[in-house]
């Protein structure tokens, strides 16, 4: 039991420290590239808006499909790869769309996440609380980097935390099926 909760605590650590290393730092960065307060608002705010309409399309395609790891490493990986291209992108309505774009595949991840927690059984707070772990982490690791390399480093920290969630959920994919196999 104990290397099950191990497993989905480290679930819960890399998808909360990619937004650790996001939420702190975007209006820092959007300012610094000359977008207005204004402009900033609404950015920051069409993610929280967008996850109203997400989280709801991809609940009902979780809750009807059996693939619900298949679903979240789907989504893990489209995160990851369209947040690198924040880092061309200068113009507001494009910065704007593909913001939108970006966290209609990332809002759901973390409800499903909790799903997947709960459907199996596992202790949902010991795994939950290693979010606010994987939180801080980000926060740590973006605000070094930031004030090391500028703050255009928040992307691709932010895609790794998620590319290496994904991998995780390759690997438990992968671990469940070979050991169902040998059963």
């Amino acid at each position: 039991m104990k290397y099950q909760i191990d497993r989905f605590t480290a679930l819960y650590i890399f998808p909360f420290a990619a937004i650790g290393v996001l939420f702190p730092l975007i209006g820092q960065y959007l300012s610094y590239i000359g977008f207005t307060g204004a402009q900033i608002g609404t950015i920051t705010a069409s993610a929280t808006a967008i996850g109203i309409v997400s989280n709801s399309f991809w609940g009902s395609i979780f809750h009807s499909t059996n693939r619900n790891k298949k679903l979240i490493l789907f989504l893990c990986i489209i995160t990851a790869c369209l947040a690198l291209c924040l880092m061309l992108i200068k113009q507001f309505l494009i910065f704007l769309l593909m913001y939108i774009i970006i966290f209609f595949f990332e809002n759901p991840i973390f409800p499903l996440i909790d799903a997947t927690t709960i459907q199996a059984n596992y202790p949902f707070g010991k795994a939950r609380k290693w979010g606010a772990v994987g939180f801080a982490l980000g926060i740590g690791v973006a605000g070094f980097m930031a004030d090391s390399f500028g703050l255009i480093t928040i992307f691709p920290i932010f895609s790794f935390f998620f590319n290496y969630d994904s991998s995780l959920y390759t690997n438990l994919h992968k671990k469940r099926f070979s050991k169902a196999r040998l059963i």
